[in-house]
């Protein structure tokens, strides 16, 4: 198992109970995850899944060249830019600009921590 930290750029629901994410990861850069039965009805961790949320995952070691599959999801913080309604919507905006910019992007602990400072900074309500 290896773990890393990462923000959450966007997901898809994938069939009825799992997600594929897209994550900038500090270790790997831009990674694509499975999560299996992130969306059963006992499990209280599909609130996790929210923009630019900065996660820490367990990844099982899998075949090369297939997609890695989470195996374990924990939230590091949490953050109010959820409940503010300008704060979220620059969040969705800068997420999904992420999204499609970093798709190439291998590791680069520069574009992480300013990821980590401008949630930061939204966070202190610095976003006027």
């Amino acid at each position: 198992m290896n773990s890393q930290n990462g923000f959450l750029l966007s997901f898809i629901k994938y069939g009825e109970n799992d997600a594929i994410l897209h994550c900038f990861t500090e270790e790997e850069g831009f990674q694509t995850y499975f999560l299996k039965g992130i969306y059963t009805k006992k499990n209280k961790k599909k609130a996790f899944l929210l923009p630019l949320n900065k996660l820490n995952f367990s990844i099982r070691v899998g075949k090369t060249g297939s997609m890695q599959t989470i195996s374990n999801l924990e939230m590091l913080n949490l953050h109010d830019v959820y409940t503010d309604i300008k704060a979220n919507t620059v969040v969705f905006f800068i997420s999904d600009f992420l999204n499609q910019i970093l798709k190439n992007e291998n590791k680069n602990s520069t574009v992480f921590y300013l990821i980590d400072e401008f949630i930061d900074q939204l966070n202190s309500k610095n976003y006027q």
